[in-house]
């Protein structure tokens, strides 16, 4: 009974750590796609006698998802209106959009940085679980109080933390290519739409204080067993 709930709780902190690397897995996955159709229609255009010039659109974009952060005016009055029914309108403060940037204008050499940076967290992800599963198969097998699941722990917490950190690099770097184009809209501040990953990080670090207790508790029962 003991084992099957341990394993239950293992269950669950994998599905957890799995959602964090949906986001840079769907992203990366999203770029390629594109590329590819882009590439194929390009090509498609190209050879095809019945394609006109006007259906040619050799300017591609890249959806930026953008957080607003309205000042105080703009929060209580609304910069804009919606309507609800026929009569009724409301206002209306933005606070997350996405804008199409045409791909020319998005640091190219910049971009290609945060899909590396997504695909080497992804890299990490996997390694953390390999060390994850490692460290439940010790816990069944019995050998818990052992130097190897210290190894483990540490490895886990090292992994979620460099993962925690590439994600805010890859986010400011976003924010600086946003911050190149000069776009401004009145009674906003405008920035790309990320955060800090405080669930890796507090993660990280409890596996790390985990790791250093259990290395604790193995240096006094080997002290105990010296006195003995």
């Amino acid at each position: 009974m003991k084992k099957t709930s341990i394993n239950i709780l293992c269950i669950f902190i994998i599905a957890i750590l799995a959602s964090s690397v949906i986001t840079p897995a769907y992203y990366i996955c999203t770029v390629f796609i594109s590329g590819v159709k882009s590439g194929y229609s390009q090509y498609q255009g190209h050879i095809s006698e019945t394609a006109s010039l006007d259906s040619y659109k050799p300017t591609q974009t890249v959806p930026v998802d953008l957080s607003f952060s309205p000042d105080i005016p703009t929060m209580l009055a609304g910069s804009d209106t919606i309507t609800i029914g026929n009569s009724e309108h409301y206002p209306l403060t933005f606070t997350r959009a996405t804008i199409h940037v045409p791909s020319e204008k998005w640091g190219e050499s910049l971009s290609n940085v945060t899909i590396l940076i997504y695909v080497a967290c992804f890299v990490l992800f996997v390694l953390l679980m390999v060390q994850f599963i490692k460290f439940i198969i010790n816990i069944n097998k019995g050998e818990i109080f052992v130097r190897r699941n210290v190894t483990l722990l540490r490895r886990f917490a090292w992994y979620l933390l460099s993962i925690a950190i590439m994600k805010c690099i890859a986010g400011l770097i976003e924010d600086y290519m946003f911050s190149q184009l000069g776009f401004t809209i009145p009674g906003y501040q405008l920035s790309t739409f990320w955060t800090i990953p405080w669930g890796s990080l507090l993660m990280g670090l409890l596996a790390m204080l985990m790791a250093q207790i259990w290395s604790r508790g193995l240096e006094m029962k080997e002290e105990q067993e010296l006195t003995i």
